[in-house]
């Protein structure tokens, strides 16, 4: 019984003390900051150089991609601007020298021509500014000028500015109204923009005018399936075939006529 009231005694010390030097070192245990610790230390240390390989290794890569791909599809975009800057200063300069040797007079039949020429080769390489500002220079030196007007609206024509082809086209008609190339043209514009009954008209005039022309026939023979004109349409191919009978086209404009209303077998078209 004693022995275990002392040992109850000792326990009861020894709590009070280890309370009591808690309570004297209680301000300083405050004041400690678990991050400073040694192992705190060097887990931080250590997450430091992974996140610093990880950045590395992403920017080694990020560079992998900007020498492998990014930097020669730029190098070829500037070389391609540079070729494109090339040509547009050429053909400003020789603009210019043709302007500074004709200055204040009218260029010559065979000059315009050759403008003309050079329209056509800026067209074929897309410098539509430069080739529409000769063809202009034609037109203010000639006003009557029927092929300066005609390749102004093909101009139009293949950068799709439909308005301004059919403008071009229908005043070059006036000066031109019996020439079936202008009056084709005009078709191809109300083609393009979905009018296929002006189409239609306009290729039937240009056939009319040149009646053995395998390209005014072919487009005439389109335009008027399109519109469902089968006898016309009967009827050209066999002008088609009369002056051009290895027309690959010939057996599929007969198959669509085929299906139009009122063609019930292919051989009727022959007939």
């Amino acid at each position: 019984m004693w022995l275990t009231i002392l040992l109850t005694v000792l326990i009861v010390a020894a709590l009070g003390v280890l309370i009591y030097l808690m309570w004297k070192k209680w301000p300083q245990l405050r004041m400690i900051d678990p991050a400073a610790a040694p192992g705190s230390k060097t887990r931080e240390l250590k997450g430091d150089l992974i996140r610093q390989r990880v950045e590395r290794a992403s920017f080694e890569k990020l560079m992998g991609v900007w020498r492998t791909y990014l930097r020669p599809a730029l190098s070829a975009t500037q070389n391609g601007i540079r070729r494109l800057a090339g040509r547009l200063t050429a053909a400003e300069r020789r603009y210019q020298e043709r302007m500074k040797k004709d200055r204040g007079e009218k260029p010559t039949t065979t000059a315009m021509r050759q403008m003309i020429e050079e329209s056509e080769k800026l067209m074929d390489e897309e410098l539509w500014d430069r080739a529409e500002k000769i063809l202009i220079e034609v037109i203010s030196a000639d006003p009557k000028h029927v092929s300066a007007y005609e390749h102004l609206g093909w101009l139009y024509l293949r950068k799709k500015e439909y308005d301004l082809a059919r403008e071009t086209f229908t005043f070059l008609r006036k000066l031109a109204p019996t020439d079936a190339s202008v009056i084709a043209s005009l078709g191809e514009v109300e083609e393009l923009q979905n009018h296929p009954r002006e189409a239609y008209e306009a290729y039937k005039q240009a056939v009319d005018l040149s009646p053995k022309n395998p390209k005014y026939l072919d487009f005439f023979i389109g335009a008027a399936i399109a519109v469902g004109e089968k006898h016309e349409a009967m009827s050209a191919v066999d002008r088609l075939r009369a002056v051009n009978p290895e027309n690959q086209k010939i057996e599929e404009f007969e198959a669509q006529i085929a299906e139009l209303p009122g063609i019930a077998k292919k051989e009727e078209i022959a007939e």
